[in-house]
């Protein structure tokens, strides 16, 4: 049976280069593991505790079964002032956030979790990449020792080797 991953794009932009770089990395392992896409949700909320009464938990529900029920999750994430944005660093939050009637909130925690990134500047998204890293330690996930950070400048994708060779380290660890 084929894993289920996850690939969770952390721009909400249409065109994103980071959905472009996901779409391309999935594309080198789609035949060996079951992708499903899933997109952040403009219309949920910032977390904050004190209000958790007056949002519909519906999509907060739901975004936390889809973590629940894959085997791996592959994240592709811009920077935005040296970190991850907030629309993205939000759903990781809400997701490990304990709501009621549940018994824990512990989604990400010895789930496999591989980390992309893709920037149009120098540094190539590095730095989100690594704070996204350090958020998925403190939730115990099991983290991909190999990430991909790369500049992409015009919509052009980094060299066929380089996608490859992530793509081929993403199929051991799913696997």
């Amino acid at each position: 049976m084929k894993k289920r991953i996850l690939c969770i794009c952390g721009s909400i932009r249409e065109g994103s280069i980071n959905q472009m770089l996901m779409n391309e990395v999935s594309s080198y392992i789609k035949d060996e593991v079951d992708l499903m896409g899933f997109r952040i949700d403009r219309s949920i909320p910032m977390l904050d505790p004190d209000s958790i009464s007056t949002v519909d938990l519906r999509l907060i529900y739901n975004m936390k079964k889809s973590i629940k029920d894959a085997d791996g999750i592959i994240i592709s994430t811009p920077e935005y002032n040296g970190s991850i944005p907030g629309g993205l660093k939000n759903i990781i939050d809400w997701i490990s956030y304990k709501l009621p009637n549940e018994e824990d909130a512990k989604y990400f925690y010895r789930k496999k979790v591989a980390i992309m990134s893709a920037s149009t500047g120098v540094l190539r998204g590095v730095r989100a990449a690594m704070h996204l890293q350090d958020i998925m330690m403190h939730l115990k996930a099991s983290i991909c020792h190999e990430t991909l950070s790369v500049q992409i400048v015009e919509n052009v994708l980094p060299p066929h080797e380089i996608i490859s060779r992530f793509a081929y380290a993403l199929r051991d660890f799913f696997n």
